[in-house]
């Protein structure tokens, strides 16, 4: 988002985003929920945030709110990702992409309160709609924790495998292809990521890595 668009909201925010991360360089890694925990109070905020806009209040509760949610929910799957890789520290330079994640989603938050404004005043919003909303917005979520896994096995081999759905060109390639996790992460192949590298973009991929015990490291 440009920086003249920013309200001062989403401003305070960012910089509590930059407050908060600068304080864990290369320091230990924080506690944090399971994963599933932590996406569905996202989830839930979310949900209720766009609910809240749709019901007719003011944006600016609604949308401060939908900003609190990404703040405390990104770095904590970013933290909960290091913990479940075994890691004991971070390094800076992910410190800065979880900075550069967080304030990118905060900066899409504009389009989807839009979208409600539309959609509420033509009378054709539904909690379905909705929730389908929030799910592909719980995507960005899930995105971080499995690139934040990657980052923090940057050395380790990882088996690519087929999940259970069609497959783009790129993932029939990659399948049962082993790489360091680094090798993923410089050509952004990250299964189930919106927006990856992938032919299919990754939206609704599931496709799959495995490390050398066979356990599962992406969502």
């Amino acid at each position: 988002m440009p920086k003249d668009h920013l309200t001062p909201e989403h401003i305070a925010v960012a910089r509590e985003v930059a407050a908060r991360v600068a304080g864990f360089v290369k320091a230990s890694i924080p506690d944090t929920y399971e994963y599933d925990v932590i996406r569905k109070t996202y989830v839930d905020a979310l949900f209720d945030a766009f609910m809240g806009y749709a019901g007719g209040d003011r944006v600016t509760r609604h949308k401060n709110a939908a900003s609190r949610a990404i703040v405390e929910a990104f770095p904590d799957a970013f933290y909960r990702a290091h913990e479940d890789a075994g890691a004991e520290e971070t390094e800076q330079d992910d410190e800065q992409w979880l900075t550069g994640s967080t304030n990118a989603e905060l900066g899409n938050l504009d389009g989807v309160f839009e979208w409600i404004k539309q959609a509420r005043d033509e009378e054709t919003i539904t909690e379905d709609a909705i929730r389908d909303r929030v799910e592909r917005w719980a995507q960005g979520l899930d995105s971080v924790y499995s690139e934040a896994l990657l980052r923090a096995k940057k050395n380790q081999k990882l088996e690519w495998h087929y999940g259970d759905t069609d497959h783009c060109e790129t993932c029939a390639t990659l399948n049962g292809q082993a790489h360091t996790a680094k090798w993923y992460l410089a050509r952004d192949y990250i299964p189930g990521k919106p927006g990856a590298a992938m032919d299919c973009g990754g939206w609704r991929c599931q496709c799959f890595l495995t490390d050398k015990s066979g356990e599962t490291v992406t969502i």
